[in-house]
């Protein structure tokens, strides 16, 4: 599979500011943003700031940045949910 131009990918034209997105959180390497087909409340995608076609392209220091936001993402969604089971009160 030929690897898209970086100004034809979805993803680097929202971090561009070129196409629109929810950016939920960032860091350094990568950037968690809503899906705009959700299959569930608050479904978002972690992408990384860096354009590459496989994940596995990525530097050591761009994936550990990438899933410790996944990973802060899980933690959010697990503790929201947790709110919400128990009424609200954290």
């Amino acid at each position: 599979m030929p690897d898209k131009n970086p100004s034809e990918c979805v993803f680097c034209r929202i971090l561009s500011g070129k196409s629109p997105g929810y950016i939920v959180d960032e860091n350094d390497a990568a950037v968690s943003l809503l899906d705009i087909n959700p299959l569930a409340q608050g479904h978002c995608l972690v992408i990384p700031r860096r354009h590459v076609q496989w994940w596995h392209n990525l530097a050591v220091p761009e994936t550990e940045g990438l899933f410790r936001l996944a990973r802060l993402g899980e933690t959010q969604s697990l503790l929201d949910t947790q709110r919400r089971l128990s009424g609200g009160q954290s």
